[in-house]
C-alpha cells in the first residue's frame, strides 16, 4: 500500500493535519529521547500515547509508513 493509497478519499485539509499530527508526535519522539529528566520523559510520553489514541481511527492505516 502506498501514500495515495491511505489517504484515498481524504480531503486536502485532513492529509494536512494529520500529516501536522505525525510531525509533532516524531518531534516529541525526538525531545523525549534528549531529554535526561524522568518526569519531562513521562509527561512527553503521556502526550504522545494521548495523540496516538485519538488518532488511532487513521493512524492504524499508515502505521507502516511511520517506522
Amino acid at each position: 500500500m502506498t501514500i495515495k493509497e491511505a489517504m484515498k478519499g481524504v480531503s486536502t485539509q485532513e492529509q494536512e493535519r494529520r500529516m501536522n499530527v505525525v510531525e509533532r508526535m516524531n518531534i516529541l519522539w525526538v525531545k523525549a529521547q534528549k531529554c535526561e529528566d524522568e518526569a519531562k520523559v513521562k509527561r512527553i510520553n503521556k502526550q504522545i500515547k494521548q495523540m496516538a489514541r485519538q488518532e488511532q481511527r487513521w493512524m492504524k492505516n499508515v502505521a507502516f509508513f511511520l517506522y
